[in-house]
C-alpha cells in the first residue's frame, strides 16, 4: 500500500504543456457488480452500471467543455490499475481526448494526494472531481479553480451529504486527505477544521448532490437529470 509519505510519480508528459491548471477525473471501469453497488439491490447490476456510465460520461463531457473554455487539460484516473485497458476506458480516452492513468492503491485520501502530487510539478493548480454528481456543471469547475490565489490555496464544491464532489489546490498537501473516514456525513466538517488548525484559507461552493442511493436516482429522474429508461 502506498502511504501518504510514499508518493508514486507517473510520467506526465502527455498531460502537461503550457496550461496553468489541470483537472483529474476519478473514475472506475463500468464493470457490473463493481460500480454503484448500493443501487444493485433496487435496480440490478446492469441498470446500476448503466447509471454509472451515464454519470461518468456526463462528467467527461462537462470537463471537456470546461477544458475548451479555460484552455486547460484533463486526465481520467481509473481506480484499479488492472482496469486501465478496459475497452470502455480506452473509448472514453479517445472520445473525450483525456489520457488514462491508474490511481495508486490505498484509501481515497491517499489516492487523491498521490494524484495531486504527481501533477503539481507541471501545473499551477489542480482539481480532482468524481463522477457521482448529476448536478455539477462546468461553471463549478471554473469557479473552483478561479478561487485559488496567493491567499486561498484550497477550493471545494460541497455536496448535501456532508462531503465534496470536487477539491482543487494550488499548494497540495496531506492536510485534507490523511486519516479521513470517507463516505460519512462528517467529511466536510472535519476538512474545514483541519484547514483552520493548519491556518489555511479555503473557498467553498455548492451545495451539489450525488447519486449514491435509490432515492437519489428517483430524485434525479424527477428533476430531469437522469433518463428513466437506462
Amino acid at each position: 500500500m502506498v502511504r501518504l509519505w510514499q508518493v508514486r510519480r507517473f510520467p506526465m508528459t502527455d498531460v502537461r504543456g503550457s496550461h496553468s491548471a489541470h483537472i483529474a477525473i476519478f473514475a472506475r471501469a463500468p464493470l457490473e457488480g463493481k460500480v454503484k453497488t448500493r443501487l444493485i439491490a433496487a435496480y440490478g447490476a446492469p441498470k446500476a452500471t448503466a447509471i454509472y456510465r451515464f454519470l461518468a460520461e456526463r462528467t467527461f463531457q462537462i470537463v471537456r467543455d470546461a477544458c475548451d473554455a479555460m484552455n486547460t487539460t484533463a486526465s481520467i484516473w481509473i481506480a484499479d490499475e488492472n482496469d486501465v485497458s478496459h475497452p470502455s476506458c480506452i473509448e472514453w480516452s479517445e472520445r473525450f481526448g483525456f489520457p488514462i492513468r491508474a490511481q495508486v492503491n490505498g484509501d481515497l485520501g491517499e489516492r487523491m494526494l498521490n494524484c495531486m502530487t504527481s501533477l503539481e510539478g507541471g501545473f499551477e493548480s489542480i482539481a480532482i472531481l468524481g463522477t457521482d454528481s448529476p448536478t455539477i456543471e462546468g461553471g463549478d469547475i471554473e469557479n473552483a479553480l478561479g478561487q485559488l490565489n496567493h491567499n486561498i490555496h484550497w477550493s471545494l464544491a460541497i455536496v448535501e451529504d456532508g462531503g465534496y464532489v470536487l477539491i482543487a489546490s494550488n499548494q497540495p498537501s496531506a492536510v485534507p486527505f490523511r486519516d479521513m473516514t470517507w463516505s460519512t456525513p462528517n467529511v466536510m466538517a472535519i476538512t474545514r477544521q483541519r484547514f483552520r488548525d493548519a491556518r489555511l484559507r479555503w473557498a467553498e461552493s455548492g451545495a451539489l448532490w450525488d447519486i449514491d442511493e435509490p432515492a437519489d436516482v428517483e430524485r434525479a429522474i424527477r428533476e430531469g437529470l437522469l433518463p428513466p429508461d437506462l
